[in-house]
């Protein structure tokens, strides 16, 4: 699948028309968001649908912090980048998956951790992808 040019930018410019701060992070976002592209073009739709989704939670946190707001669009965005080292094969599969193909999905939170540790250079945000999927009691 070859990548059209389709919704990263206009995830990315949405974002940053609503948050100006993270404004910096736009050439970097776009890079990270453009293979999930290639592997799952419906990946930019859930990324921009959860956005909201984390804003409005923050916003219900008793005592949000400057460093909760800025984490949440960055991470509602690339909560899933991950999925770009997962075969598409496994992601696009009708059917259930088997134990082996849900252990490799499983390891998309790690991959995504990774890459936005190295490209972006923000531990932080690195460790809130690397945990996206856990529970408040640990488990996930």
């Amino acid at each position: 699948m070859r990548w059209n040019g389709g919704p990263t930018l206009p995830i990315a410019a949405d974002v940053i028309r609503v948050r100006p701060d993270i404004s910096t992070l736009s050439p970097a976002l776009t890079a990270l968001l453009q293979p999930v592209g290639f592997v799952d073009p419906e990946l930019f739709g859930h990324a921009s649908r959860v956005v909201p989704l984390v804003s409005r939670t923050i916003d219900r946190l008793p005592a949000p912090t400057e460093q909760d707001r800025s984490l949440a669009v960055p991470t509602a965005l690339l909560h899933d980048v991950g999925k770009a080292g997962i075969p598409s094969g496994i992601l696009q599969k009708r059917g259930p998956l088997t134990s082996t193909e849900i252990s490799i999905v499983r390891g998309h939170a790690a991959i995504g951790a990774n890459l936005v540790g190295i490209v972006l250079g923000d531990e932080v945000l690195a460790v809130a992808i690397r945990h996206h999927h856990e529970w408040w009691n640990g488990d996930g």
